[in-house]
């Protein structure tokens, strides 16, 4: 017997040949792709519902407790509804986001602060998103695979963090967030050793640059912060710019400038 989500991914796998006319949806595609995950969800919430002896949820004594000492003076008990437990597994659950957060804090008590948060935005004009779409598509009609190239991406990134790149790092915490436009971006806490802790505004500088690099000595690195990490033109320059505002820049662009880090 297959599962629902065995069966959705078996027909959403590329395979080499003709493709079928699913994949060429556009925001159909996506509305399929919405309604399966709505399926595969309701069928672990309806597995749940039928088997609360297996989770043990009589171990769960909130609406016996209510009932018991009466805390709803006056008001019938039956509006508190039947009481469901779910499995601190299920993803997006109470629980699954209790013990997320829970474990997170446990590492900021043992380890102290963070030293470094850093954050990391798919850009679908990567090369290996680009080379898997098919003729006449977007990054947008493929949410899975934009999905699964920031993840091999954050691999990545963590595994050269792991190995030094900002000194020895002894945690990280993470966390993925989807913007409006469905790209995934990752926000990341980094715990350094001691030794490589940041002490001083000059250690700051010698780590992050707010300044352009020599288009001459640094050309791919100009590119990229040129293209993807500069705000603008708007105001003046731009009125018909998304920032504005009643005629002001939402974004209060531009900034003040500074002589040094603070």
């Amino acid at each position: 017997m297959v599962s629902d989500r065995c069966y959705y991914v078996y027909h959403l796998y590329v395979r080499d040949g003709p493709q079928p006319p699913l994949f060429y949806g556009e925001k159909l595609f996506q509305q399929f792709v919405v309604d399966t995950w709505a399926n595969c969800e309701q069928k672990r919430l309806n597995w749940a519902r039928t088997h609360q002896h297996t989770l043990r949820s009589e171990l769960y004594q909130g609406l016996q407790d209510a009932a018991v000492h009466n805390r709803y003076d006056g008001e019938d008990i039956r509006v508190l509804g039947h009481k469901l437990i779910l499995l601190s597994s299920h993803v997006g659950s109470p629980r699954f986001m209790t013990q997320l957060f829970q474990d997170a804090m446990a590492i900021c008590r043992h380890f102290h602060k963070p030293d470094l948060f850093l954050t990391m935005t798919t850009n679908p004009k990567w090369p290996e998103i680009l080379h898997s779409l098919f003729p006449g598509q977007t990054a947008t009609d493929c949410p899975d695979i934009v999905s699964w190239v920031f993840e091999q991406k954050k691999k990545a990134h963590l595994k050269l963090i792991d190995n030094g790149f900002f000194g020895t790092t002894i945690a990280h915490i993470h966390t993925i967030e989807y913007q409006k436009r469905g790209l995934p971006h990752i926000h990341l806490l980094i715990f350094l050793h001691p030794q490589y802790c940041i002490q001083d505004s000059y250690h700051i500088n010698s780590m992050i640059s707010a300044q352009l690099s020599d288009p001459q000595l640094q050309p791919l690195l100009f590119a990229k912060v040129t293209k993807c990490m500069l705000h603008g033109p708007c105001g003046v320059d731009n009125p018909q710019a998304k920032c504005i505002v009643n005629e002001k820049c939402s974004k209060c662009f531009p900034k003040e400038y500074r002589e040094r880090t603070d």
